[in-house]
């Protein structure tokens, strides 16, 4: 399996002026999540929730992603605490 590469300028290019990314980190019991600022410079942690059935995850982000402006979404594991 290939891995894609992934082009940060082209991302935020396709987000509207002043759409925030959310950013996730999936763990085995509760998914973490970051929400940037609409200048994307800089994420700050927003919450976690409980890891459950995809369907009802996904609806829980999307209702954030309605709620705080996001466009986006980076999924990933932080590199250190």
């Amino acid at each position: 399996m290939g891995m894609a590469l992934f082009n940060l300028k082209e991302f935020f290019a396709a987000l509207g002026r002043d759409q925030r990314v959310i950013g996730l980190d999936p763990g085995s019991k509760t998914i973490g999540v970051a929400l940037s600022d609409v200048r994307r410079m800089l994420a700050s942690p927003y919450g976690s929730l409980k890891r459950g059935k995809l369907k009802a995850n996904a609806a829980e982000i999307a209702a954030i992603a309605r709620r705080e402006g996001g466009g986006g979404l980076v999924v990933g594991l932080p590199l250190s605490m």
